[in-house]
């Protein structure tokens, strides 16, 4: 332990109290999926540090477990049906409707089965689990301060869509409820809210909620009133399209939020090209619309992951993509970290930063590691490990601070925040591959950064989605 030195009276009288305490250390909210027989229903961890280690809560929605076969119709609508064990339709066509507090199947009437196509392999009915009563996964949870209500842990749900907030109405340990704030039926086969961010995207001075789905990319604006979520749904594609991920943040400097959204043709890891882009999107008031435009458009590569951060301190944030290079077809093409910035009206190219030993890149986070006044971009691979990029002199400097056999995963959740209050960011890091959730520091005036396990999953099956910071003393 860490103590404070015994100073001169004379000088100690001169420090503030507070000066040999250590600052309330919060702890983690960990999404992760949860495989037992089968995949569980959608699960989060909350882990809190202690004088005996941290300590982990696991929390899950109800199992709500159906098995149903999907189907579209001729009419884009969603479809499914029951089928008997001789894989003989076991009912006519259903649709999923919502009725507090879970989605349920109700019949639909005056629809034909020959304007339905189900989904087969193998020229055999499939089957597809749905969790009815609160979804798979979560794909993100994080701590949010409501302006209506009590703050909480908001989680957004995959497989059924549920936007829930959760809360311990007697403090830490008494046990989590959820309230659902919305839901709606955001896909065709599929009904993902896939990730969630708060801004005062319409600059009312209230913050929004950004939600991104999948299958057919549909990007949602909820505006919190005192009756609930008020939902806008501000684009939708007309096929197929998978949109991963929403990040907000002044790019123009004018002191509104813009915000981006990273659409692409749906989950491929057939070693075939897979195509994506960059949307944007920026309020309107004379309209009172999102205007979209087509930042960028990949037709062989995508990018699932995106940040907006401002690096070089003007005041307007750049946007920095993981372009992946899986599936493409030159081997020469390699995974880049690619920077726009807002130049004569729009956003212009500024870069790439090649990222060695890998073609995935999932998560982007920006801090200040080293605790020298200059943020930095973290950027965390699937097989090349944890690098720092930071830009010195003009040019990028990218280091690999913990290599591939060290720490990875097909997601390699990552999150940085200064945990214990010394001006360095912390790495907080899901190593799926090592099954450790681990955190990465470094100390002042040192170049090597210390890790430390924080728990160990060797005997779980798991899949780490997402981690953020939880607020010290919730």
């Amino acid at each position: 332990m860490r103590r404070c030195a015994l100073l001169p009276i004379l000088i100690l009288a001169l420090l503030p109290l507070s000066s040999c305490k250590k600052a309330p250390r919060g702890g983690l909210i960990v999404a992760r999926s949860v495989f037992k027989n089968g995949p569980s229903p959608a699960t989060m961890l909350i882990l809190r540090p202690g004088k005996d280690g941290w300590s982990r809560e696991e929390v899950s929605v109800p199992p709500g477990r159906v098995e149903l076969q999907p189907g579209i119709g001729t009419d884009g609508k969603s479809y499914v049906r029951k089928v008997g064990d001789d894989g003989t339709p076991a009912s006519g066509p259903l649709t999923f409707a919502f009725s507090k507090p879970n989605w349920t199947t109700v019949e639909v009437p005056g629809v034909s089965e020959k304007d339905i196509t189900w989904s087969e392999v193998n020229g055999k009915p499939e089957e597809k689990v749905f969790e009815l009563a609160g979804g798979n996964v979560f794909h993100k949870c994080m701590w949010f301060k409501p302006a209506f209500g009590e703050p909480g842990i908001l989680t957004i749900s995959a497989n059924m869509p549920y936007l829930q907030i959760w809360r311990e109405a007697g403090g830490p340990g008494t046990g989590f409820k959820a309230e659902t704030l919305w839901t709606a039926a955001v896909g065709q086969r599929e009904h993902r809210f896939r990730d969630v961010e708060a801004g005062d995207v319409d600059g009312d001075g209230q913050e929004e909620l950004v939600i991104v789905t999948h299958d057919v990319g549909a990007v949602y604006v909820l505006k919190q009133t005192p009756e609930g979520m008020k939902p806008l749904e501000i684009h939708r594609e007309a096929q197929q399209t998978f949109t991963h991920e929403v990040e907000i943040g002044d790019v123009d400097g004018d002191h509104k939020l813009e915000f981006f959204t990273t659409p692409s043709e749906p989950n491929r890891l057939n070693g075939t090209p897979q195509g994506g882009g960059i949307d944007m999107y920026r309020w309107d008031p004379s309209t009172k619309t999102y205007a979209r435009s087509v930042m960028v458009h990949f037709p062989d590569r995508h990018a699932k992951e995106i940040l907006a951060t401002d690096l070089d301190g003007d005041g307007r944030a750049e946007l920095y993509a993981s372009v992946e290079a899986e599936g493409v077809s030159d081997p020469s093409t390699q995974l880049v970290i690619r920077g726009w910035a807002w130049k004569d009206g729009a956003m212009k190219e500024i870069g790439d930063i090649p990222l060695p030993g890998g073609e995935m890149c999932r998560f982007l986070n920006s801090g200040d590691t080293d605790g020298d006044g200059v943020r930095e971009i973290i950027a965390s691979t699937r097989k090349g490990g944890i690098f720092v990029l930071q830009k010195k002199n003009g040019n990028w400097d990218v280091a690999d601070i913990v290599p591939g056999n060290m720490s990875g995963g097909f997601e390699h959740a990552t999150v940085v925040f200064d945990w214990d209050g010394d001006g360095r960011d912390d790495i907080f890091v899901g190593s799926d591959v090592q099954k450790k959730l681990r955190r990465y520091w470094i100390h002042k005036g040192q170049t090597v950064y210390q890790s430390e396990d924080i728990v160990d999953f060797q005997d779980e099956k798991y899949f780490i989605w997402n981690i953020m910071p939880l607020p010290a003393g919730q």
